[in-house]
């Protein structure tokens, strides 16, 4: 359920925002704020703390240096998961843009009677592999 009219947002990013955006979910505990699609994330705690990797679906890391183009909700973008990195050149809101819960209908739609669990998870090699919220490299 999409209850308001967040719409489709594209921003450009470097491997490395999106290794900070990807971390401090995982340390805020709110993975799932972020529905991923064409990456891994793998974490876990070490001596040093908190180590995370970011996979393309090839098995390809995503280095810091590695230039992004991150489709998301311009709720995200504006805010809940992204503001930590300050003002997002590219980042622009228009009133042409796609809005999501549209897009997601379109898609079912498009997809009726055709669905099955194992396209949307794959419980052997999921989208995410994070400690426990409450593991001590997330207290640092």
């Amino acid at each position: 359920v999409f209850p308001f009219d967040n719409q489709v947002v594209t921003l450009r990013l470097s491997g490395a925002d999106l290794y900070e955006v990807v971390s401090q979910e995982i340390r805020r505990g709110r993975r799932g704020a972020l529905g991923l699609s064409g990456i891994r994330v793998r974490a876990a705690c070490s001596a040093a703390g908190l180590q995370v990797d970011i996979l393309r679906d090839s098995g390809g890391r995503i280095a810091p240096g590695d230039s992004l183009v991150v489709v998301t909700t311009e709720m995200l973008a504006s805010g809940a998961a992204f503001a930590q990195l300050g003002p997002l050149g590219g980042f622009t809101s228009s009133y042409t843009a796609p809005v999501v819960r549209e897009v997601v209908s379109d898609w079912v739609e498009h997809h009726a009677g055709r669905l099955s669990e194992h396209e949307f998870s794959n419980p052997a090699d999921g989208r995410w592999d994070a400690p426990d919220p409450t593991a001590a490299c997330l207290q640092q």
